[in-house]
This record gives structure tokens, sequence and C-alpha cells, in this order.
């Protein structure tokens, strides 16, 4: 049996896995990730959470590392990851020079989308779209069964395409991007000023508790019925039908998974998305795809960097 390491490196965790050549993960580890402290942190992370999978017994043939940014994968770049704080950083070589071994980097959306395609919700699809909703909304796009780059390897940046251009300022330096609606940052932010508007929820005595609210308040409040809670939910899910509509337009996908932290919030995220979603999307190309919830959840990304290793050197699928 042929083993390879996938991480998946997110603005705010880092998942490993010890994945098999069947697409099986047999060891995972996670932590979280140290952006405030700065790149070093962050590679220190990524080399002691490998260390700590146990696998030294076992045929490792490589690492692969799915990344939330703009990923030059042939030079082993980061261009862009605003959500790790990285511009035009030269990752593989400080992965390298920290824990020597076989490297492939790959933009993180893509990788899940590889995973899926592997041994998920993709497999036998030729086209696709995948979005990963977590801090910020990751995109990667299958046509023809391949995975599209572009022309400078960078296709598919889903999360930013520019919807509201009275927005907010995304971690990119661009206003309104998706991201910026239509992540679990982003419904943190919009719940966070309804309840400064003066709008009632239960989720105000646990902001004023704790400081803060996360995603999971908003998802447990709104299961119990609070109403703001499940009116933020509505609000993304028609932000993310908008841009979708538009995508699916365009593409024509036969299915479109959603995938990511957010993706856990089930039904009060999919019951309005699937509400909204044709208001926006031709009949035509509505009737050719079907909206679902990513097959392997939070583990697509690192079971698709690891195919990246185990199976396709040259990256094509």
């Amino acid at each position: 049996m042929r083993y390879a390491l996938g991480v998946d490196l997110g603005g705010t965790a880092i998942k490993f896995g010890l994945v098999s050549e069947k697409g099986e993960i047999v060891e995972r580890h996670q932590t979280p990730t140290p952006v405030d402290e700065g790149s070093p942190a962050i590679i220190q992370k990524i080399v002691e959470g490998i260390q700590r999978l146990g696998m030294k017994d076992l045929p490792i043939e490589g690492i692969g590392i799915g990344v939330p940014g703009l990923v030059e994968v042939d030079k082993g770049t980061v261009r862009l990851a605003p959500n790790l704080n990285w511009r035009a950083f030269p990752l593989l070589t400080a992965l390298q020079d920290a824990y020597p071994a076989r490297w492939v980097i790959e933009n993180d959306a893509n990788a899940a989308l590889l995973g899926e395609r592997w041994v998920g919700a993709l497999q036998g699809v030729k086209h696709a779209l995948m979005l990963t909703l977590g801090t910020g909304v990751g995109g990667a796009v299958l046509a023809e069964g391949r995975l599209v780059r572009g022309a400078g390897g960078v296709a598919g940046e889903i999360g930013h395409i520019p919807v509201n251009k009275s927005g907010v300022r995304c971690g990119c330096g661009r206003i309104g991007c998706l991201e910026t609606e239509a992540s679990a940052t982003a419904l943190v932010r919009h719940t966070k000023e309804a309840l400064k508007s003066g709008k009632a929820s239960a989720l105000e005595q646990i902001l004023a508790q704790n400081g803060e609210l996360t995603p999971m308040d908003i998802s447990v409040a709104a299961e119990a019925g609070d109403v703001l809670a499940r009116d933020m939910f509505v609000y993304v899910a028609d932000w993310l039908a908008f841009a979708l509509g538009g995508l699916v337009n365009t593409l024509n996908p036969e299915k479109v998974l959603i995938g990511g932290g957010l993706a856990y919030a089930g039904e009060l995220l999919f019951a309005p998305l699937r509400e909204a979603f044709p208001r926006y999307t031709l009949d035509t190309a509505l009737k050719d795809v079907t909206l679902e919830r990513a097959q392997l959840g939070n583990d697509a990304g690192m079971i698709g960097a690891a195919w990246l290793v185990l199976h396709d050197p040259s990256r094509s699928i």
C-alpha cells in the first residue's frame, strides 16, 4: 500500500491526513493556524503537524498541501493569500528548508475538487464547480474533465468575484468580493451588524458575554429558532446564489458542490440557497445542474492534496 500526506492549510485551522492510495484517511490531526504570529510560525505548525502523524514505518511518497490563495504551482509561490497575510511568499522553499521532502503545492479549493473527483461526489463528472465556504470562499472549476487553471494558473478564484459595489474591502484589496458577503467570516460580520442596528436576538447575550460570535453560535441559535440567526443564513445564501447564477449561466456545469466549514450548517444554508438559486440562473442551465453539499466534507482538501502526490505528478485529472 502506498501513502501520501495531505495538508489543508486554512485561515483558521491546519488539517493533516495520512492518505492511502485508495483515498482513505488512516490518521489525522488538526491545529489552529497561527496567522497573527507570521509565516515562520505557520511553517513550524505545519512541520509539527506532520511529525505528529506517526507515519515513520509507512512508505510515504510525498506531501501535498492546499493553500487558500493564488498559487503558482510550478514555482511553488503563493502570489496572494489574504487570510494568511501572504504576498509573493516562496512557500515551497520555506517548506523544503523546514522539512526536506517531496512537496506538491496546490490551491485549497482545487485540492478539494480533486478529492471529490477521486473518491467523492464528482466521480465520473466532467463539468463542475466547487466552492469552499470557510474563513474565505475558495473556488475551483472542472471542464471537460480537467481542472481549469487559466493563463497564469490562478483560475477559479470564485471568492474574489465582485458582487457588491457598495460592499466592504476584501483582504485582496478590492471592494465587494463574494467572500466578503458569503463566507463564514461574512456571516459573523453580517450578524454583528444586525445586532448593532438593534435587531433582537439571543445572540446579543452571547456576544456580550464572550466579546465575539462564531459561526457555530449563529448556527446553534438558528437551529433553536432564532429569527435573526435564520435571516442571516438566508442573507448569505442569496449572495451565494447571485454569484452561482452567473457562473452556472457561463459554464453550464453538471454539479455545483459546496464544501468548507459553513456547509456543515446543512439546511440552514442549503434550503434558502436552493430557493434563491433559480432567481439568478437561466432555465436551460438550471435543468442541467444539481446543487449539492460536498460528500467528503472537510476531508476533501487533504484527500485531493494527497492525490496529487500519489496519482498525478503532472496535475492532470
